[in-house]
């Protein structure tokens, strides 16, 4: 309950952060990813909780024109990257209001929506509503759950590229993190840059 009303009471400008990625070797900014303020807690479910609970915030906040304009403020043009809790999106309010520019968005779970018995009516629900689906990791290892799923991985970047082609207009990797490898900057790849 505790983590519950943390949450809550955080003020709206900090209950999410925005971030911006490049595509290829230019460094302009071509997708934003609206996502969850990464609250400090060190136990991973507490993190989870957390992510959970703000992603809510944020959704509740971008179908709410009053709320909204608390939060961080987007670019238009760029294709969106929004961070989801394992429920998706609130039902049919944000079909076809997810789209920024002629991109495709991409919804970004975490990595544990794909243990859940509800995953591919939900994966099925994004994509009749125009959406990409993606998962977030701390790291590579979910790399080989993802291959042959269609899906998009979005992940601290190893070394060495992963075996993830790009799938038609939505990339198959985005890279997270300052610290960005050569091999990230190719067409079909999303790399973080800074604001």
């Amino acid at each position: 309950m505790a983590l519950e009303a943390h949450c809550a009471a955080l003020p709206m400008e900090e209950v999410a952060r925005l971030t911006f990625f490049a595509e290829g070797p230019d460094p302009r900014a071509v997708a934003q990813r609206l996502a969850p303020a990464d609250l400090p807690l060190e136990d991973p479910d507490l993190r989870a909780q957390a992510r959970a609970l703000l992603c809510r915030r944020v959704l509740a906040a971008l179908t709410d024109p009053a709320l909204r304009s608390r939060l961080p403020a987007m670019r238009p043009g760029l294709r969106l990257l929004l961070d989801l809790p394992l429920a998706g999106l609130p039902g049919s309010r944000m079909v076809g209001g997810g789209r920024s520019g002629r991109a495709t968005p991409i919804a970004l779970l975490p990595l544990a929506a794909l243990a859940e018995p509800r995953f591919p009516a939900l994966a099925q629900g994004l994509a009749a509503a125009g959406w990409h689906t993606g998962f977030v990791s701390k790291d590579m290892e979910a790399a080989g759950l993802l291959v042959g799923g269609g899906y998009v991985l979005a992940a601290p970047p190893p070394a060495a590229p992963p075996a993830l082609p790009p799938l038609g207009d939505a990339p198959r990797f985005i890279a997270l993190g300052r610290d960005i490898p050569a091999w990230c900057r190719v067409p079909g790849q999303l790399w973080e840059v800074p604001a």
